[in-house]
């Protein structure tokens, strides 16, 4: 895969977390699992993390400010 990176634009009305995704995606596919593994790369899809963060349930109340 030859791919500039300065290329690697937003599509038009994307969103952020999409973008990321995407970019993460070429990134996986760009280097080696190996690579990633040594220097604790890790990427979590955006539709696993908004899975996440739903589980969470936050009570006001409790924070200091």
């Amino acid at each position: 895969m030859n791919i500039s990176w300065s290329e690697i634009k937003p599509y038009k009305d994307e969103l952020p977390t999409d973008y990321a995704d995407r970019i993460g995606k070429l990134y996986s596919d760009t280097v080696t699992a190996t690579f990633r593994e040594s220097n604790g790369q890790f990427f979590t899809p955006a539709s696993i993390a908004h899975f996440m963060s739903k589980q969470i349930t936050l009570d006001k109340a409790s924070f200091l400010y």
